[in-house]
């Protein structure tokens, strides 16, 4: 199976990674190309059964818990505090319009509708559709570019769902219907990331089997139009909570399939809890329609 990102068929390795959130006895292939070192699925080739992989009464972005609400919401305040940071002088000169696709439970979302000035929507396929204020959540797809139209968002944020989608060129399409001046934020895990390496096939990161392809700094940057009116900002940050879920995945299969060497591996992972935290571990990416 060629890269989806590059089309090279060269492999560095191939990795089998259990559904440890949900299903522990369900494995995945994932592959990393040689050429563009993206991370991608080769089996199962597509998952799309939202039923069987987003089941609205276990999966944990539709459903929540209190912890995970918890370190969710917290979490979203530092995500908010990025995305000011960078797009400070826009998001402060006028009323605009912010769409969030594929949301979950709308963490982020709620938290840039406290600005009154924002009109705020989120879309999900699992949402109610349902608006309060100045946000509205809206139950559709990802690639509803009918509703994009009819939004007319200033800026677009996909946040912890671009490695989901099975058919990247929509990607492509949503920027042929930005505006110009419009942005473009996409938070995503960076497969090149020193706790992708430290944890291997127990890394959160692969989410398997949900995330179709994991990036990196230099990968995500070919799946936009070789456009000059398109602007690409890239930065990193850091997510601690990625890692406590790669130590959890450990300690299921710890429960699930006793070895007495993987108590080892539980001490080691506690020391690279917070590997990333130089490095970092996302990727923060920012277009621009000029």
């Amino acid at each position: 199976m060629a890269c989806p990102i590059c089309k090279a068929t060269k492999k560095n390795f191939s990795i089998k990674v259990k559904d440890y959130e949900y299903d522990i006895n369900f494995t995945a292939l994932y592959s990393q190309c040689r050429s563009c070192e993206s991370i991608y699925r080769t089996k199962p080739k597509k998952v799309e059964k939202e039923k069987i992989y987003y089941p609205k009464n276990k999966y944990l972005p539709l459903k929540g818990n209190i912890i995970y609400d918890f370190f969710k919401k917290k979490y979203a305040e530092y995500e908010k505090r990025k995305i000011f940071g960078y797009l400070n002088n826009f998001l402060y000169k006028r009323k605009i319009t912010i769409l969030d696709i594929g949301c979950g439970k709308g963490y982020l979302i709620k938290l840039l509708s406290d600005n009154k000035s924002f009109n705020c929507f989120g879309i999900d396929p699992n949402i109610i559709t349902r608006k309060s204020n100045n946000l509205s959540f809206i139950k559709a797809s990802y690639d509803n570019l009918n509703l994009l139209k009819k939004i007319k968002p200033n800026i677009i944020i996909i946040n912890n769902f671009i490695e989901h989608i099975e058919n990247l060129k929509i990607i492509k399409k949503i920027v042929y219907q930005m505006r110009k001046k419009c942005f473009l934020v996409i938070l995503t895990p960076d497969g090149n990331s020193l706790a992708r390496r430290k944890f291997a096939n127990y890394w959160s990161g692969y989410h398997a089997p949900r995330h179709n392809v994991i990036f990196n700094s230099k990968s995500i940057k070919k799946i936009f139009p070789k456009s000059k009116n398109i602007k690409l900002k890239q930065f990193r940050i850091y997510d601690p909570f990625t890692n406590a879920i790669s130590i959890s995945n450990l300690i299921k299969q710890v429960m699930h399939n006793f070895v007495f060497n993987d108590l080892f591996k539980i001490t080691f992972f506690l020391l690279h809890l917070f590997a990333d935290i130089r490095q970092k571990n996302r990727i923060l990416m920012i277009v621009r329609l000029l």
